[in-house]
């Protein structure tokens, strides 16, 4: 009932994430509490991450909930998930937190103290490794999530895109679904990024007006292509889940099979209406 890579088809363990995305802290709080004390789920990984991620969010606001609890189940978290496949499953949602951390640390340091702000960045630092500066985290613009994910490892993080779409293989095609119920090429392709920290528009055309366009031999796993009749007439997009100079392939919602792997290079369906490639995650 339950998978190392996240949540299975139990509903109730479905329905924490659901309220998590929906804002719903204290129900994700009480759902993973109440489940983390039954036998069955005493010692999974990805409620003590929501149940973490919970109090973290409702400390901002409700002083019965403390931050120092969402740190201690983090860390036991991270004790479970050594091999990181959690930590990119979910990775926007820990994005989340940490950039929490980052602008609590600088409100601390210039609304209360250096010496406090310290303290905080010494947990920030243990929690996330690779992150940024104590300087750049207490200049005066806020922390973006942009400035947080900018140290990780991208040829990681594109393997790690690319597996969780995997995870959707299957998916049926759904015009004008974004979600696990079904998905069109753009909801899939926003859908798939927006989980790992990038917010792309809800089109297939507007995803190609706002990124980088890149040559068909740069592209390389998570890298966005495109199709059309024109540059101006995009009408489908997909994720590149090939190695760079391999026969090139995407992950897509297919309106035939639903989310599917094709080989577009030396197609006769694909190969003629491929307009551009595009680069979202950058090295």
């Amino acid at each position: 009932m339950f998978s190392i890579y996240g949540f299975s088809q139990n509903k109730s363990l479905d329905n924490i994430e659901m309220y998590y995305d929906q804002g719903n802290y204290k129900k994700v709080y009480k759902n993973s509490h109440k489940l983390l004390q039954t036998e069955e789920f005493e010692n999974s990984p990805t409620l003590k991450l929501f149940h973490a991620l919970a109090e973290y969010q409702l400390s901002k606001t409700r002083r019965k909930y403390l931050a120092s609890n969402a740190y201690e189940d983090f860390r036991q978290f991270k004790k479970q998930d050594s091999d990181r496949l959690l930590s990119g499953k979910f990775d926007i949602y820990i994005y989340d937190m940490q950039l929490g951390m980052a602008n609590h640390i600088r409100h601390l340091n210039n609304k209360v103290s250096e010496k406090k702000a310290l303290k905080t960045y010494a947990i920030f630092k243990e929690l996330f490794k690779n992150t940024i500066p104590f300087e750049e985290i207490t200049a005066n613009t806020p922390i973006q999530a942009e400035s947080l994910s900018s140290n990780t490892n991208k040829t990681g993080q594109r393997d790690i895109i690319i597996s969780y779409a995997k995870g959707y293989i299957g998916v049926p095609y759904l015009y004008g679904g974004n979600s696990k119920k079904g998905f069109d090429c753009s909801g899939f392709t926003q859908y798939i990024m927006r989980h790992h920290g990038y917010n792309l528009p809800r089109t297939a055309q507007s995803q190609g007006d706002k990124y980088s366009k890149i040559k068909a031999g740069q592209a390389m796993k998570g890298d966005l292509v495109f199709f059309g009749s024109s540059k101006k007439n995009i009408s489908h997009v997909g994720i590149v889940s090939s190695e760079k100079g391999s026969s090139i392939s995407m992950i897509h919602a297919s309106s035939s099979k639903g989310i599917m792997i094709s080989n577009i290079e030396n197609n006769s369906y694909w190969t003629p209406k491929i307009q551009y490639y595009a680069r979202v995650v950058k090295d």
